[in-house]
């Protein structure tokens, strides 16, 4: 009897599974899970294609009909007002275990990233001395399935694959993103795969690869969109070695490094106000483009952006790695890194104005900026109640590297202040 009912269990589960996948988005091949191929029929490859021997105690199937879906038995994150939610026949997280247990486990869900570098020794923690639970970091961080699929339609919620697997799904989190994405737009000089039509569930996973063990997203076998995934040697859209501006820099450049147009900078986080409303917006100066910064990451130089923030008057400055989304299809040329006035003045030992306080707003350096914390320069406000002011000059920042970046060396500044003809 015990092997009659487990069989029967299996079946239930297997049954409970085909139904929760035959919902209105399985015919229509556009309306497949952010980043599958739309002639691909099954899930993810990195997702097991068995069910456990054992199913949960409660499947789809075997939940009573009475019973809401906003009231499941176990407490789950707080629905947020704007969101829909997900009506009990079609939840997605019983229909689709293997990809719901990913979610789960991804960055998406846990907010371990964030919480990592804000605890880590160099950390924003470290000035702050509050607990990374009671700071609010984590709200913004999706909370189910409902955050991304949920959309109304003919008065009432379905799951959609679609709806997650559009850009502006993203980008109503990704600020930053966009925020530069309405900047380049603005200004014409909107990125190349933006401007070809792509959607960010094009080169991104929004489930994650089902790591526990990943700290942060650039984590050894974290998902991270590689260009030379699509543009490969001799291929279309071809990626050409051979070339003078590749081969001359033997591989120590990443792609970002030239065909980045510009960092996007969060300007002046004041964490007290954020501790008060638990609110990005109107807690920072602003969001802006500045010039493309250069850091050394895993053996290349890349692109990178920096975030300032103020608490009780005490400074920070955070930098990392970033692929600001912001690319340009023709790199830029020789002169345009060597020879230029901030790698001049950092040779010399000279201080470089990053962002700068003139007649009441912030001004920024363009161009290329190498990165060398020590003598790179910042302007750092404070918010009161008649608005921002800068600081008086006091102690330097604190300033950490996140996702294994590290400063320019010295050779490095050495060979960016020679000039070429």
């Amino acid at each position: 009897m015990t092997r009659l009912a487990s069989l029967i269990s299996v079946f239930l589960a297997a049954l409970a599974l085909f139904c929760g996948c035959s919902q209105e988005n399985r015919s229509d091949p556009a309306d497949k899970p952010a980043g599958q191929p739309a002639d691909q029929k099954d899930e993810p490859a990195e997702q097991p294609a068995e069910q456990p021997a054992d199913p949960p105690a409660e499947t789809p199937a075997e939940k009573p009909a009475e019973k809401p879906a906003e009231q499941p038995a176990e407490n789950p994150p707080a629905q947020p007002k704007d969101e829909p939610a997900i009506q009990k026949d079609q939840d997605p997280a019983a229909a689709h275990p293997e990809i719901a247990a990913a979610w789960a486990r991804s960055l998406h869900a846990t907010t371990a990233g964030i919480r990592f570098w804000y605890e880590a020794a160099d950390g924003l923690g470290g000035i702050s001395k509050i607990p990374f639970g009671d700071t609010g970091c984590g709200s913004c961080h999706s909370r189910d399935c409902n955050s991304c699929h949920g959309e109304e339609k003919d008065g009432k919620v379905v799951f959609s694959a679609a709806k997650a697997g559009e850009s502006k799904s993203c980008l109503k989190c990704h600020f930053r993103s966009a925020a530069l994405s309405d900047i380049d737009r603005n200004a014409g000089t909107q990125d190349v795969h933006a401007r070809a039509g792509f959607e960010c569930s094009k080169c991104h996973r929004l489930h994650g690869t089902g790591m526990a063990e990943r700290k942060h997203m650039r984590d050894s076998g974290g998902t991270q969109a590689e260009c030379t995934a699509c543009h490969k040697s001799g291929g279309k859209p071809g990626y050409y070695a051979e070339t003078k501006p590749h081969s001359k820099h033997k591989g120590k450049l990443h792609c970002n490094a030239c065909h980045v147009s510009g960092t996007i900078a969060l300007c002046n986080l004041s964490f007290d106000e954020f501790l008060k409303t638990k609110q990005l917006q109107g807690s920072f100066l602003e969001t802006r483009k500045i010039g493309v910064m250069l850091v050394n990451y895993k053996g290349q130089v890349t692109s990178a952006n920096v975030q300032t923030v103020v608490f009780r008057k005490k400074t920070f400055a955070a930098f990392a790695p970033c692929f600001t989304h912001s690319i340009s299809g023709k790199a830029r040329g020789c002169a345009d890194c060597h020879g230029i006035e901030a790698a001049l003045k950092m040779k010399a030992g000279e201080k470089v104005a990053v962002t700068w306080w003139k007649d009441g707003k912030v001004e920024a350096l363009n161009g290329v900026i190498p990165v060398v914390p020590s003598l790179m320069e910042f302007a750092f406000l404070d918010k009161a109640e008649g608005g921002w002011e800068p600081l008086e000059a006091g102690p330097a920042p604190l300033v950490q590297f996140m996702g294994d970046g590290s400063p320019l060396t010295d050779a490095q500044i050495r060979k960016m202040a020679m000039k070429f003809k």
